[in-house]
């Protein structure tokens, strides 16, 4: 029997095992860890791992993707010698290592749309042992080089993270590369795209290419050093992860990202009380802050106390879901705001009711089963399940659960409801978000909306600039993606049919005034089908906050005039910085991730640097101010031939060694101050002539001037029996009486 269990083939009898392979290692090729085995979700061809759950294997296992995978968020694949996450599973402690299980392998059959993994986290994988030879693995991830796309994946102490191979260009984004020999890995012609990603603490390769005429785009990304990546001839001086060549890995970050950070509950999505612990998972952020909201205002940071950190968090008193918001912040300032993968149910009196399946976020392709669990003292009277708020079905006894038919359902999001009514009266209900997507393209494509990294959703307050962005899918690929706000076009752009796509556009609303709007999407796919989105929004933006210089830092020593400034403010935002009160330069926008940079020329002193923030509604406050001392560098100069009391008898080169931070200008030789060369570049040398020289001692002095006309000089003391002002002649030569020692 082959050990690599195929769990695609077919996914329903995986499912059907669910409880055997949680009891049985042999079977499963690993442990199985959920709150229950109704965590997962199945139909033929199909997998689906719900939020939280920990899946373990052992030596010579692994998953082969042979149709589709979807796993939810916070979803981890780990070695079963792994104790830290999941707990211990042996009669002993483990000791987790790379390659202790093979790791996740897609089939080239597997269509784009068949993936799912975003936030996944993949640990300890890429081993050999009982791989079969047909299969490229080898990694923790290993692709085919289609057009994948992945966000927020975790691929941490692997042999290798994650193997590319064949032609195509699969896109990463927002990912960890920690731990592994090599992060990423790209053959026979893949052109991967990795960007915002954590590439560092990689052994061997941050990342390779081993075709490298078939470039790999990995820019903007963090290597582990503000230097960038190692690259032996492209960036020698480079301290962050290796890469090999044929890597485009410019415009590298300058710190660390907030990135891969997660919050759960720490008691489950349902709740009788409102104070509840959360879960806050960032191995990158000092402090956090939590709100019922997007956009934080008054709540206060608190300090991380780990990895992970237990908040305690006190919900609104209305009873009903909850979608909570943490904002975490770095010790350089850099901020990212993350949301629960659902909201929380608090639900005080009247039924307790929960979403059994299908899973949040669930794509479904065929008819699925909907099922909640509903209890309360008083007895349940009634469940009611909604799609969109049209009623599906009314169940009066459990189990609650009814199978929803898709063959006349549009592709497409949709919400699903379930509203549980006690004896008394009193009703709960709780919401789950799915898509739709069944083969073909007849019922046009799906299309997803997201600003500032968050779910565009229907009357949506949006109180700052960000990025629009429009993911779209069709099994016939996608042609055309078009945006206006109010009928004015933001984009129109097309493609050649190609599947997923996703249009993102900064929008600054300069020229929107608040109050309500409405944005309209149009997908056409490769069937000429469209698909319209018409999004009401209530835009309310305001001046920008005060930016943050966070480069250089209060109190700095520069020695040359040149300063590089950045900092953080709202995205978009025009950013003006002042040196001592004073524009220095003109304004520079900030980047949709909210940061920015310029540079100044300092005069000798100690200034005060800040900066001020604008847009169409106004200025922000200044900066906290920053002091910085520039004190102009003195050139270091000492002779190096002649030798000190040298003796000379024919033509000799003068040298020196002349160096500053700002630059050398010129260096000036002399003997006995007669001039004898000028030199604006290095080597700083010249040859000294002695057939008209008369014989005698001779003093030589070099004077240097840096590129702020700063000089010093290095010249010769006499030795004692020269003392007095008489030369000491030699009737046989020459004799230069000198020492090197710099008098500045």
């Amino acid at each position: 029997m082959n050990k690599f269990h195929r769990l695609f083939s077919p996914a329903s009898t995986w499912a059907q095992r669910a409880n055997s392979l949680l009891a049985t290692a042999a079977i499963a090729m690993g442990a199985i860890l959920g709150p229950t085995t109704s965590s997962f979700a199945a139909d033929p061809a199909q997998l689906s791992i719900a939020d939280g759950v920990v899946v373990k294997f052992g030596s010579g296992t692994g998953i082969y993707v042979r149709d589709r995978l979807t796993t939810a968020p916070n979803v981890t694949f780990t070695s079963q010698a792994d104790d830290q996450i999941g707990g211990q599973v042996g009669p002993v402690a483990g000791t987790p290592k790379r390659g202790d299980w093979l790791g996740v392998i897609v089939a080239p059959s597997v269509a784009p749309t068949g993936l799912s993994l975003n936030g996944l986290a993949l640990r300890y994988a890429g081993g050999s042992v009982g791989l079969p030879g047909h299969l490229n693995g080898g990694a923790a991830l290993s692709l085919p080089g289609g057009a994948y796309s992945f966000s927020k994946l975790q691929l941490l102490n692997n042999t290798l993270g994650v193997r590319i191979v064949g032609a195509g260009t699969p896109s990463f984004s927002q990912l960890r590369f920690t731990g592994n020999a090599t992060g990423l890995q790209a053959e026979q012609g893949a052109t991967p795209s990795i960007g915002e990603s954590d590439i560092s603490g990689n052994t061997d390769f941050g990342v390779r290419n081993l075709n490298p005429a078939t470039v790999v785009n990995a820019q903007g990304n963090w290597w582990g050093h503000a230097s960038g990546p190692r690259d032996t001839v492209g960036n020698p001086a480079g301290q962050g992860n290796p890469v090999s060549a044929g890597v485009n890995y410019g415009q590298h970050l300058q710190a660390e990202p907030v990135l891969t950070c997660t919050m759960v509950p720490a008691a489950g999505y349902i709740t009788r009380v409102r104070a509840i612990q959360l879960q806050l998972d960032c191995p990158q952020a000092a402090q956090y802050r939590i709100a019922e909201q997007s956009t934080f205002t008054s709540e206060p940071w608190l300090g991380m106390e780990g990895t992970p950190t237990l908040a305690n968090v006190t919900l609104s008193s209305a009873a009903g879901e909850k979608m909570l918001y943490v904002q975490f912040r770095t010790a350089q300032g850099g901020t990212a705001t993350f949301a629960l993968s659902q909201p929380i149910a608090y639900a005080p009196t009247g039924p307790l009711v929960q979403f059994e399946q299908p899973a949040a976020g669930a794509v479904l392709t065929q008819d699925t089963l909907i099922a909640v669990s509903a209890v309360d003292p008083e007895g349940v009277r009634e469940v009611e399940f909604l799609i969109n708020g049209q009623r599906l079905a009314l169940l009066s006894s459990a189990p609650y659960q009814t199978s929803w038919a898709l063959a006349s359902v549009r592709n497409g999001s949709y919400t699903l409801s379930a509203r549980a009514t006690n004896t008394q009266g009193q009703s709960n209900t709780v919401g789950r978000q799915v898509t739709v997507q069944k083969a073909g393209g007849s019922t046009g494509p799906v299309a997803m909306l997201s600003f500032a990294g968050q779910p565009l959703i229907a009357n949506a307050t949006l109180t700052q600039p960000g990025v629009l962005a429009i993911t779209a899918e069709s099994p016939v690929g996608i042609a055309r993606i078009q945006g206006s706000v109010n009928g004015a076009a933001i984009f129109n752009q097309t493609y050649g049919n190609t599947s997923p796509v996703t249009a993102s556009q900064f929008l600054d609303f300069a020229q929107l005034p608040n109050g309500s709007h409405v944005l309209a999407v149009v997908v056409t796919d490769g069937d000429g089908v469209q698909t319209s989105l018409n999004v009401p929004f209530m835009l309310n933006l305001s001046a920008p906050p005060a930016p943050a210089i966070t480069s250089p830092v209060n109190g700095a020593k520069v020695s040359t005039p040149q300063l590089g400034i950045s900092g953080t403010a709202t995205a978009g935002a025009r950013v003006q910085v002042y040196v001592d009160g004073q524009a220095a330069g003109g304004p520079v926008t900030a980047s949709a991730g909210g940061s920015f940079a310029t540079s100044v020329t300092l005069s000798e002193g100690t200034h005060q640097l800040t900066a001020r923030a604008s847009n169409s509604r106004g200025d922000s406050p200044l900066s906290a101010a920053v002091s910085v001392a520039y004190t102009a560098s003195v050139p270091t100069i000492v002779f190096v031939s002649p030798a000190e009391n040298a003796t000379l008898s024919a033509d000799t080169v003068l040298e020196v060694s002349a160096v500053d931070a700002g630059g050398i200008a010129k260096v000036d030789l002399y003997a006995n101050d007669q001039l004898i060369a000028t030199r604006a570049a290095a080597p700083w040398s010249a040859p000294w002539a002695l057939a008209n020289v008369v014989d005698g001692a001779y003093t030589l002095r070099a004077v240097a001037t840096n590129t702020a006309g700063k000089t010093a000089q290095a010249r010769p003391l006499y030795p004692s029996d020269a003392a007095d002002d008489t030369p000491c002649v030699d009737p046989v030569g020459r004799r230069l009486l000198y020492t090197n020692t710099p008098t500045l």
